[in-house]
């Protein structure tokens, strides 16, 4: 059932791989210049003074103050938020074009419209994905402080594998979003219904994902730049076959509207009167005498 999605994700990709090779081009020069951009202020007095000390040893010290005053740290917390929306938007747009090719044909034109439509409601729903991943995550955490020995270590086995279990459970709240126009809160809660009782089987979707990505970096040791395949190739064919499963398993709209309301309307039917049925009466024409002769 697995080796089905990438099978047939395989040929929607080969129907449209310009489309998915541009927008994640675009998207790796618009990283590159943005950390090049917030980094400026910090790298140029940076090199200068590496200069300047030419091969003389640098205190840790040195390095750490330096580093605070050329605004260092703040330049990484500007790039971090930045690259984080714009790595929202442009999962926005590789999910509508997961989900054209599953259709037939993406189209880039349509993109931007679908990013300024669901671009703040995808920002909330990863705020709210965060409190709902790290807030139990940092009380398990924080209860193994207490805990000594192998019981600390059980707990914060125990609070990665919450993580892990609750990110698969998770993982398609933006498909939710962008195919089902759901609202931040509900597309999670619309994602866990997806992926219960389907559990098993995007875990194996996952491993297979795991095991390509792998593979390929073994092989760059081989052949150098292969690694590429794994960004314009494998990254949109997987990403297809997740769009395909979501399609597969999402909850259909009766049956997600009986799982949110929690009292039925009785159905009134209208008695019907059945009339009565008249019988005819046939009249018996009387039987004549007839004489004894």
């Amino acid at each position: 059932m697995v080796m089905d999605y990438v099978r047939k994700a395989w040929e929607a990709y080969k129907k449209n791989a310009v489309q998915f090779i541009v927008i994640l081009l675009l998207t790796i020069i618009a990283m590159v210049a943005i950390m090049f951009v917030t980094m400026i202020p910090v790298l140029g007095p940076l090199a200068y003074s590496l200069e300047e000390l030419g091969d003389n040893p640098v205190p840790d010290e040195v390095v750490a103050t330096f580093a605070s005053q050329a605004g260092l740290i703040p330049s990484l917390i500007i790039a971090f938020f930045i690259i984080m929306l714009f790595g929202t938007a442009m999962e926005i747009a590789l999910i509508q074009l997961s989900y054209e090719a599953v259709k037939g044909e993406s189209k880039i034109e349509s993109l931007i419209p679908t990013i300024g439509k669901y671009f703040l409601r995808s920002i909330i729903a990863t705020f709210l994905l965060g409190i709902v991943l790290m807030v139990p995550f940092g009380l398990i955490v924080g209860s193994a402080f207490t805990l000594l020995g192998t019981g600390a270590i059980g707990v914060l086995i125990l609070a990665y594998m919450f993580l892990i279990i609750a990110s698969i459970y998770l993982r398609f709240y933006m498909h939710a979003i962008v195919i089902d126009n759901k609202g931040a809160w509900a597309s999670l809660k619309f994602s866990y219904n997806t992926v219960k009782g389907h559990f098993m089987e995007l875990v194996g979707l996952f491993i297979l994902h795991f095991c390509v990505i792998i593979f390929v970096m073994i092989i760059n040791f081989i052949i150098p730049l292969i690694s590429l395949i794994n960004t314009f190739v494998v990254t949109p064919v997987f990403l297809i076959a997740y769009t395909m499963f979501y399609l597969k398993n999402r909850p259909s709209k009766t049956k997600y509207t009986r799982l949110k309301t929690t009292t039925r309307k009785k159905v009134t039917r209208k008695k019907t009167v059945r009339k009565p049925i008249k019988k005819k009466i046939v009249k018996r024409k009387p039987k004549r005498k007839t004489r004894r002769r």
